[in-house]
């Protein structure tokens, strides 16, 4: 057993360094011609599909084995030969017609060919585990060229675990209409019991996929209905006779133009309303529906957009989805379970039972603990499985810092709004952390005046040995104070040259706009008038790849002639001395600023967004203006310092003493004087 593994290791290190020389529909193709050749020495014994034998096998004895034809390059060379073999199976195996459409005799590598056939001759006595594990690693390599056609390869198998453990299949019929290479329906026939069936349905949006999906599942000795052919499953579906027992699928997150409008008013399967042909989302939703039989399951895993969308079909539909009482769950997980991609996404749980109580579950999975780190481990499988056993058995109630059981009133009350913080404990519950601690700012000062020479910065240091100073603080609401503005938007042939830009890495970077700004763009006087930066202007990205990121702020402390990309809103102060420009750089880092964020965004799909809606719910908390001077001012000098400092140790003790400086002198006093839970 150990050598057979070390062979089996050999085989897939040395695939992975011949890499383009064995291309996949060749690997695929000898792959399948040996599974049905056991054994090319005895041709009594050398099929494994127990219909293939009985078919032709049964009454004489065959000469030579698919796998002979290949071996014997048969044809003078072996692409010539893989093609007479799959010939040889074609009057069985429907889908071999498939495999040899794709051009078999173009220009291969006959020497790295011959090497690999050597190589699967030698795993004698063969079985099928080894050739699975082989083509298992060739279409990963595959996924990672190419996510895009191979999306369920991106899912890792702990993920797979969980979404078949929550839809519990229990033999009978199974679908999943996009089913790519299969591993959905994969992980679903592992869990069946062996004296239960369970009858595998799928369609292919393209030829690649429906092959790879035949040859996958056939590896592992598993049969699947694809219908007659590919095609797109939201127009031409392969299956309009059927009702399942369980779907579970991966769709294509907002898939856009998918669809015309004259034929989707003519399609019946848009119960809860037409979706928009822009995106998809919610046409995968009821199509998911319309397959399912009056007991049917599903688990839909869509982007977290489809939570919170405020468009008018997609908010309407989900309103009447929810209405139905056919949303058993919904799970929202964090960004980086996909392999090779950040995208979060959340599963739809759906029950046709109509029975059940009317109550949902919904799960932040992004809350419990030990935090997810990139995978889901048998003990986040565990306790998401025995949440939805105990709601599903009527024993869950209230809420907790991951989880909500809601009432069709409650979700009515969020305007149907499923992002799971607006039912959580979760992120709204936890305060912001700050106590007065003098000590490390003196520390840190002591240090700074030993060693920094910058008098602009060192003028500033001793005023703040103490802390923050008494004073009385406001609370206004953001909008009070400032005029939103969006940015420009250009053609791509308009940026690299023109005028200079504030851009999205620059805002996210730096709490104050820098002197000079790297990109540019080609405006005219207007648009630069109209996106102009002058002192007091207010930029903040709308837009990022985590909350963590998101709504990030650059302050202007002098005009510039310039404009802001139109992935940044600006935030122009409405008259007034009320904010002092350079004490606001210092508030929009602050702890309470970014608890504020997280509190008024919802779940997010490719990016974090911030729009004027989330806007108009967040508040500036200053004090006198006498001292937001003070702090402005030396936030400002420190920053102006690490822009031309090269010390990486003083670096570290001005970035250290700055962060220090927020929260001993905004943050603590904020806390102390305003009651968090109402902010």
């Amino acid at each position: 057993m150990v050598n057979k593994r070390n062979r089996l290791y050999k085989i897939q290190k040395r695939i992975e360094e011949l890499g383009a020389l064995l291309n996949k529909e060749t690997v695929f193709s000898l792959l399948l011609i040996r599974l049905v050749s056991k054994t090319y020495c005895s041709p009594l014994h050398q099929f494994l599909l127990e219909d293939y034998l009985q078919d032709n096998c049964s009454t004489s004895t065959i000469s030579e084995t698919p796998w002979d034809i290949v071996v014997n390059k048969q044809g003078g060379s072996y692409s010539v030969a893989i093609e007479r073999a799959l010939a040889s199976l074609d009057s069985h195996l429907f889908f071999i017609q498939e495999l040899q459409d794709e051009d078999m005799c173009r220009e291969v590598n006959e020497t790295a060919l011959c090497e690999f056939i050597r190589m699967i001759s030698d795993l004698a006595p063969l079985d099928g585990a080894s050739l699975t594990m082989i083509f298992e690693n060739v279409l990963k390599r595959e996924a990672g060229s190419n996510p895009t056609g191979y999306g369920d390869v991106c899912i890792p198998s702990s993920l797979v675990q969980c979404l078949v453990s929550l839809l519990a299949p229990d033999g009978g019929s199974i679908y999943d209409p996009c089913c790519g290479s299969g591993a959905f329906l994969l992980g679903a026939a592992k869990m069946i019991p062996k004296e239960k069936s369970l009858m595998l349905y799928g369609q292919t949006l393209d030829l690649q996929s429906r092959k790879t999906c035949q040859m996958n599942l056939m590896l592992h000795g598993l049969e699947v209905n694809l219908g007659v052919k590919c095609s797109n499953t939201l127009i031409y579906d392969q299956h309009l006779s059927e009702k399942f027992d369980y779907i579970l699928a991966n769709p294509p997150f907002n898939l856009s133009n998918w669809c015309k409008y004259d034929i989707l008013c003519r399609d019946n399967q848009w119960r809860y309303g037409i979706p928009p042909y822009s995106n998809a989302n919610f046409a995968w939703l009821q199509h998911t529906l319309f397959y399912l039989n009056e007991h049917g399951r599903a688990v839909l895993l869509l982007p977290n957009g489809t939570l919170t969308s405020r468009n008018y079909h997609e908010s309407r539909i989900r309103e009447a989805i929810i209405r139905d009482g056919v949303v058993e769950a919904i799970i929202t997980f964090p960004a980086g379970l996909f392999n090779g991609t950040k995208i979060p996404f959340c599963a739809w749980v759906l029950n046709r039972e109509r029975h059940r109580p009317k109550s949902m579950l919904i799960i932040d999975a992004e809350q419990l603990e030990p935090k997810i780190r990139r995978t889901l481990t048998e003990g986040h499988i565990d306790q998401l499985l025995k949440l939805f056993a105990k709601h599903r058995n009527g024993d869950l109630q209230g809420r907790s810092s991951s989880y909500a059981v809601v009432t069709q009133e409650d979700i009515a009350g969020k305007e149907y709004i499923l992002s799971p913080n607006l039912y959580t404990y979760g992120r709204r519950a936890r305060s912001v952390a700050a106590q007065k601690d003098t000590s490390r700012l003196a520390a840190c000062i002591d240090v700074l005046q030993a060693t920094l020479t910058d008098e602009n910065v060192l003028s500033r240091l001793e005023q703040w040995r103490q802390g923050t100073m008494d004073s009385s603080w406001e609370k206004t609401p953001l909008l009070d104070l400032y005029d939103v503005f969006g940015g420009i938007s250009k053609g791509k042939e308009a940026f690299g040259q023109g005028h200079p830009m504030l851009d999205l890495k620059t805002i996210i970077r730096h709490p104050f706009v820098p002197d000079s700004l790297a990109a540019s763009v080609q405006v005219s006087e207007e648009e630069l008038s109209k996106y102009g930066i002058q002192y007091g202007d207010i930029f903040l990205n709308r837009t990022s790849e985590s909350l963590d990121q998101l709504a990030r702020c650059s302050v202007a402390v002098k005009d510039y002639k310039a404009v802001y990309t139109g992935f940044a809103k600006r935030l122009r102060p409405k008259g007034g001395r009320v904010i002092y420009p350079p004490y606001a750089a210092g508030y929009f880092q602050s702890a309470v600023y970014r608890k504020d964020i997280m509190d008024v965004s919802t779940v997010f799909t490719t990016r974090a967004s911030m729009d004027n809606r989330k806007l108009s719910r967040l508040s500036v908390c200053y004090p006198t203006w006498d001292l937001q001077c003070k702090i402005g001012d030396t936030l400002l000098a420190i920053f102006q310092n690490l822009c031309f400092n090269e010390d990486p140790k003083q670096h570290l003790l001005l970035k250290t003493f700055q962060e220090l400086l927020i929260e001993q002198t905004i943050t603590f006093p904020i806390v102390c004087f305003f009651d968090m839970e109402d902010r």
